[in-house]
């Protein structure tokens, strides 16, 4: 014992006590999806729709132009798939502000179209072929899809499948 005492190399050092600081202002936390990104599929067929507002109110000689937004969704014509960049146009006129709408998707916050997801659909229920099949059918075909993506969009369907059926 008393020769691990005396050895230098086996003692340690003690740690000086530092006095709090000011403490520093806490970082504001990301906003992010644990760090996950949405793909962007530079693989499809690209098409671009401006669009503005169509409201009968709105007249834009009286506006003054704010910013464009992109709206991306994704469609399938068999089997092609395309994506669809909506440049969405907001304008200001007066104290009113107007906005491009661009078309519904089936399910909220999602950028597939009801197209994209009945082709998962079919081949999911219809074809009875299973999840990662499926998903290797749409690589295959030119479209990367993840499968965490893909039974997100079959468990969403299937549950609004169901209401259809009591």
């Amino acid at each position: 014992m008393r020769r691990f005492q005396e050895s230098p190399s086996k003692r340690q050092a003690k740690q000086a006590i530092s006095e709090p600081d000011v403490p520093e202002p806490k970082k504001e936390k990301k906003r992010t999806n644990n760090g996950a990104k949405k793909k962007t599929h530079p693989e499809c067929e690209f098409e671009t729709v401006e669009v503005e507002p169509n409201r009968p109110e709105f007249r834009p000689e009286l506006t003054r132009h704010m910013c464009t937004c992109d709206v991306v969704r994704y469609s399938m014509v068999p089997m092609r798939f395309i994506k669809k960049i909506y440049k969405v146009k907001k304008y200001v006129q007066g104290s009113m502000v107007f906005k491009g709408s661009v078309p519904a998707t089936p399910l909220l916050n999602s950028q597939y179209t009801s197209s994209f997801i009945a082709g998962l659909a079919e081949l999911r229920y219809l074809h009875e072929m299973p999840l990662e099949n499926a998903v290797e059918h749409f690589r295959s075909h030119g479209f990367d899809l993840d499968k965490g993506t893909a039974h997100k969009l079959v468990s969403k369907t299937k549950v609004q499948l169901e209401n259809l059926y009591p």
